[in-house]
């Protein structure tokens, strides 16, 4: 796990701010195949996913091909759903199950979720 991913899954903004300010490598992946973004997603990091959409492909997979919309969707991370939809995030894409977001947010029972990603 990079310090970027540490930051990120943490929700520490300031220290994910300071790190995309130098060169570091936005789209480097952690043990599971994961950028940042899907750590942050996850974890409903808000503002650090709007620093990292600016720096990475938000429709982005990792190891299993689950996006950061995946993970936001399965999560029940209303805010972080809506900023990736804001920002173009591809809603219809599978995962190496064949599942979209949508059928993450349903199997978890996420209505929210569900009504934002129809």
């Amino acid at each position: 796990m990079s310090a970027l991913h540490w930051a990120a899954e943490k929700g520490y903004k300031e220290i994910a701010t300071l790190l995309l300010r130098h060169p570091v490598d936005a789209a480097a992946k952690d043990r599971y195949g994961r950028f940042a973004i899907h750590c942050a997603a996850e974890n409903g990091n808000t503002q650090i996913v709007q620093e990292l959409a600016e720096k990475t492909d938000i429709n982005a997979k990792d190891s299993t091909g689950r996006t950061a919309l995946h993970w936001a969707a399965e999560n029940d991370r209303q805010d972080v759903v809506e900023l990736l939809l804001s920002k173009q995030a591809d809603a219809n894409l599978l995962d190496k199950f064949h599942q979209t977001a949508l059928f993450r947010a349903a199997w978890r029972g996420r209505k929210e979720i569900i009504e934002l990603l129809l």
